[in-house]
């Protein structure tokens, strides 16, 4: 019996070892990704997305959004454009969505329907939509929804004045402050 188990244990402890490299990869990751976004080190942060990159995909969800994050601050938009659609296909979430639509407005290819499938989602996946900041961002960023605004604006107890911040933005002042020039 000592024999069947011996390969069993042996496979167990590789397996909770490259487990425990795996998040220790991350979180060494995340630190250099820290120390070099407060100090605003883009080389660092090329040579991080670098040594990441050589590691291979990773199918860590945490690594996926760090490499996004990476890529939004040395503003390669494309790049962090690709990987969001990644994580979207597989964890179908409207504020990703939403994020997507703006990227693509950001590096100009998108369409409208991206920003009205966003409001759609919301509204189907939320009861309390219009309490959310993301909804109203694709609300304003889509253009083309007076009757909605002026029926959700009564039910939001989001602070009117920051909506009426939005609504008077032009759309590409609102991209750029989510992912400047």
């Amino acid at each position: 019996k000592k024999f069947i188990f011996l390969p069993f244990i042996i496979g167990l402890a590789f397996f909770m070892l490259y487990i425990f490299n795996q998040d220790d990869d991350f979180e060494l990751y995340n630190e250099k990704y820290l120390e070099y976004s407060i100090t605003n080190n883009k080389i660092g942060l090329r040579n991080l997305i670098s040594e990441m990159n050589l590691k291979g995909d990773s199918s860590d969800l945490n690594e996926v959004w760090l490499k996004i994050y990476i890529y939004l601050e040395l503003e390669d938009y494309a790049e962090a454009l690709n990987l969001m659609k990644t994580v979207y296909k597989s964890k179908s979430d409207y504020q990703v969505l939403l994020r997507i639509c703006m990227l693509e407005s950001r590096l100009k290819s998108h369409n409208k329907s991206c920003y009205d499938n966003v409001i759609s989602e919301f509204r189907k996946k939320r009861s309390d939509y219009y309490n959310v900041d993301s909804y109203w961002y694709a609300v304003f960023l889509s253009r083309g929804y007076d009757d909605l605004i002026q029926s959700d604006l009564h039910k939001t107890s989001i602070d009117k004045s920051f909506l009426d911040s939005l609504k008077v933005k032009d759309k590409d002042e609102l991209i750029y402050e989510f992912f400047p020039k």
